[in-house]
């Protein structure tokens, strides 16, 4: 399995969610499929600025990090 894989930058958004957190999250999947943030337990992800700055400085590279979640941006 490959480890990395870059993606489109043009095909994900950085999502509201009506609780008040942001994500990184596929176009249209209405806050599904998140490549980062999305996660109401962190403090981080209700920090808009910050999301952005992740996704403005994101060069659409993903790591896998196994079976349950896939690939993700790390940080």
């Amino acid at each position: 399995m490959t480890t990395e894989i870059i993606v489109s930058k043009a095909d994900y958004e950085v999502f509201s969610f009506q609780s008040g957190f942001f994500g990184i999250c596929k176009n249209g999947s209405f806050g599904g499929e998140c490549v980062y943030g999305g996660d109401s337990a962190s403090e981080d992800h209700y920090n808009k600025n910050f999301i952005n700055e992740v996704f403005s400085n994101w060069d659409g590279q993903l790591i896998y990090t196994g079976d349950k979640y896939g690939y993700k941006i790390e940080l």
